[in-house]
């Protein structure tokens, strides 16, 4: 990556890092409107070198059908019925060379956790018709130490926290209750040899947590909250060494920003606003070195289908801001009435500071100007654009240079 001076950010909480990559995203649509039914709550997984659609529900209609395709633009229908009734909010894995699809939710209030499998995603057998789970849905399943594990979801008792594992899908093992709080519309993902659970809704809300386990028995917080806003019906996917959020729903806004972390504590955003509408009960897939986003809600059904290659560099007028990380902090932070914000500009360029709030929302407008090389400080009161005192809690620094951003966090505290 080419050096471009420096852009000294000076903050973060003590132990947090700046981000250390700051690149273009680029989004392509690979269609608009693929051969299965606009959908969301669906399923996908990598499979036979093949990217698979499975189920879903378009509001009218609850799906049963299976599809494939090795270029995202050309889809095969595997499957229009599968012997398993349509459904959303299951959950399908890769596993023992087969498909697996397990629970969800069916039309008219009905809960599942049978469990089938598929060779060849045409035919398909029933291991089960219900698991030693409670029926379910919106609930998380991965492949981890030769094991299929399901997490969490909602059953006709509420939110769940359980976790279950199974060497063959007939017979289910119960390690415990988790230390994360009971949710559903959370993601799950395998990264760094640890199971993984991102944000989803519990019972005060849409969550920005994240918690790791090595045995799927005790829970560690990695962060709470994480820098993104909390949310559910997002995606969770591995690429290039990192763990990505992508896009979901905050309270009633669908998002499309996109988050990244090398170790699960430190996040950062690699862009605000995706190609793609915001959306959610998307999926998401690695496949061809690419990340893929497939159908969703916006505020329709949908059926498009777009890739990244991830970053791709920036454009010339806008070169990387750091290599490396610069450890240095807001001092001081937590702050009662006010705190310092320092920079370094190592080269002239338009300015953008600004505080937010949890929900994305602008809360103060520090800077928005074209600044000369130089070192500038900055302080912020604890006040709004209407200079009304703001409640303590976690607020968001973004310091956006050109195109070029980063975001970190404050926490106000005090009287």
């Amino acid at each position: 990556m080419k050096k471009f001076g420096v852009l000294l950010l000076l903050f973060i909480i003590r132990s947090s890092l700046i981000n250390p990559l700051f690149a273009q995203m680029d989004w392509i649509c690979a269609t608009d409107s693929t051969a299965w039914a606009v959908r969301s709550n669906h399923t996908s997984v990598v499979f036979d070198n093949k990217m698979w659609v499975i189920g879903g529900w378009d509001f009218n209609n609850h799906y049963y059908d299976v599809w494939y395709s090795n270029d995202g633009l050309n889809w095969t229908c595997a499957a229009e019925s599968t012997g398993w009734s349509g459904r959303e909010f299951h959950a399908s894995v890769v596993y023992d060379n087969k498909i697996w699809v397990m629970g969800g939710h069916l039309r008219g209030g009905t809960y599942r956790n049978d469990i089938w499998y598929s060779t060849n995603g045409i035919n398909w057998t029933r291991v089960t018709p219900a698991a030693d789970w409670t029926q379910r849905w919106g609930h998380s399943c991965v492949v981890y130490d030769n094991k299929i594990w399901a997490m969490g979801g909602s059953d006709r008792t509420g939110y769940k926290n359980d976790v279950w594992y199974t060497t063959e899908g007939m017979y289910w093992t119960q390690v415990d209750s988790a230390d994360w709080s009971k949710r559903f519309y959370h993601g799950s993902i395998i990264f760094d040899n640890k199971i993984w659970v991102i944000g989803g809704r519990d019972i005060s809300g849409d969550r920005s947590d994240v918690w790791y386990s090595t045995n799927g028995i005790n829970w560690t917080c990695a962060i709470d909250p994480a820098p993104w806003t909390g949310r559910e019906l997002h995606t969770t996917v591995v690429f290039e060494d990192k763990m990505w959020v992508i896009g979901g729903k905050s309270g009633e806004v669908n998002l499309n920003d996109v988050w990244y972390s090398n170790d699960g504590v430190n996040w950062f955003l690699a862009t605000n606003s995706a190609g793609w509408s915001a959306r959610s009960g998307h999926t998401s897939l690695t496949f061809d070195n690419k990340v893929w986003i497939l159908g969703g809600e916006d505020n329709d059904y949908l059926n498009d289908v777009w890739f990244s290659a991830g970053f791709t560099g920036v454009k010339e007028q806008h070169p990387p801001m750091v290599e490396s990380t610069i450890l240095n902090e807001i001092q001081p932070n937590p702050f009662d009435n006010c705190n310092s914000i320092v920079y370094t500009l190592m080269k002239p360029n338009q300015v953008k500071l600004g505080i937010y709030n949890s929900l994305g929302q602008e809360i103060k407008l520090l800077v928005n100007d074209f600044q000369e090389t130089g070192s500038y400080t900055v302080f912020w009161n604890g006040k709004d654009n209407v200079d009304r005192i703001v409640q303590n809690g976690i607020y968001f620094l973004k310091m956006e240079v050109g195109n070029l951003q980063t975001t970190s966090k404050l926490i106000k505290i005090g009287k």
